[in-house]
């Protein structure tokens, strides 16, 4: 079998992913999938789950979501109509929301409900009722939702005694989904992978770095939000533009602190250097991915981020902060440079001391591409995931 629970005590957590899984036959599978549809990396698991020839029926979690989708409406299952309503009474509104699909799931027989995010998506499918349940954590519904407020950590945990399965996108969500009560039995490690348009092809990763002392190109791709503390990379920036006046550090997304990193760029004086693109398609983010030099990351916290795996797919040499998430990376054999969060010196001096050897550079990118080819692709990961849905259905 492609994945091992973590139920298995003779197997390390790096053991518990294994991209050489075995083949499956292929019965073809109904699947509901309960997600953020306005997620382009939810959208893209139900596409690739239904190029597999799966029927996938997909229930939204509000009408926004529903709005800026980019899937096809015919598969979307629309919600109930909801007020606005304030942050701590979410979790009873998902509940509501659940009861209204009961009869919905009662009709459409599933094999399989799966749930993207413990919180909300989590929520919502532990409260139908339904079975077999599955459910993926994604990071800070592990990390971070459950130490903010009692309905969070309450809801989360009625969702891990609920779901018959619980995904984990890392192995250091482990203790965290643990003490929310989910037994050991339950949990399989399943990563998120590099979209395919992102993997840079051989001769265009040699010839961006030709340029790479004259041109400096950096990106960052992570939400405005503290979290992901995007600050740091602009007082890096600070250190950078001394030693490569041209260097140009291209922002994407947007989030809640925007104007206050705009605000931070003109009080540096780098807008010449800082460029803050907003949100992009995602052809456009793979461009711009691909013609970069150095990916940063400058989160607080997070999973597996398929921000950073799809900046390594694109010929970007890592930046990342020394966090649980990118240390698992680089004990997998990545190559790249760790800094300590809020540590604009370190983030700085990681990006200096590779450039003193472009060829060395080139080299680790080159590996770095070809490790997220085998470990991280999309038939592999799919393939593991399948082999879950598969086991769930032999076991009820």
């Amino acid at each position: 079998m492609g994945f091992i629970g973590l139920g298995d005590r003779h197997r390390t957590d790096s053991d518990l992913y294994n991209p050489g899984c075995c083949g499956l036959n292929d019965t073809r599978l109904k699947i509901g999938i309960i997600c953020d549809t306005g997620s382009i990396h939810h959208q893209r698991w139900i596409r690739d789950l239904e190029s597999l020839g799966h029927d996938v029926h997909v229930f939204p979690l509000d009408i926004k979501s529903v709005v800026r989708s980019e899937i096809s409406r015919k598969r979307l299952i629309p919600p109930s109509r909801f007020r606005a309503i304030k942050q701590w009474m979410k979790m009873c509104m998902r509940i509501r929301y659940a009861h209204h699909i009961q009869d919905q799931l009662q009709d459409l027989k599933p094999d399989i409900l799966h749930a993207h995010f413990i919180s909300d998506a989590g929520w919502i499918g532990a409260w139908t009722g339904f079975h077999p349940f599955i459910v993926t954590a994604h990071g800070s519904d592990a990390l971070i939702h459950p130490g903010e407020m009692k309905p969070y950590r309450f809801g989360n945990s009625v969702v891990m005694k609920r779901a018959d399965h619980v995904v984990m996108v890392a192995p250091h969500l482990k203790p965290h989904l643990i003490r929310l009560g989910c037994s050991e039995e339950k949990l399989h490690f399943v990563p998120n992978y590099a979209d395919e348009n992102f993997i840079i092809a051989e001769k265009e990763l040699s010839a961006k770095f030709r340029d790479v002392g004259k041109n400096l190109r950096i990106i960052s791709t992570r939400k405005l939000s503290p979290v992901y503390n995007v600050e740091t990379l602009i007082r890096a920036a600070t250190h950078i533009v001394r030693s490569y006046p041209h260097a140009e550090i291209f922002i994407l997304d947007t989030g809640e602190e925007l104007q206050k990193l705009e605000h931070l760029v003109s009080e540096l004086k780098l807008e010449h250097n800082i460029h803050f693109l907003g949100k992009i398609s995602h052809d456009a983010l793979a461009s711009h991915l691909k013609s970069a030099h150095f990916y940063v990351s400058t989160a607080l916290s997070d999973g597996m981020s398929v921000a950073t795996l799809e900046g390594i797919a694109s010929g970007c040499y890592p930046v990342l902060t020394d966090i649980p998430a990118n240390r698992i990376l680089f004990n997998q054999g990545f190559s790249g440079a760790q800094f300590e969060c809020r540590n604009h010196h370190g983030l700085a001096k990681g990006i200096f001391n590779h450039m003193e050897s472009p060829d060395r550079l080139l080299a680790d990118v080159q590996k770095n591409v070809q490790q997220i080819q085998q470990s991280f692709s999309r038939q592999s990961v799919l393939t593991c995931m399948e082999s879950i849905y598969r086991t769930v259905l032999n076991r009820n």
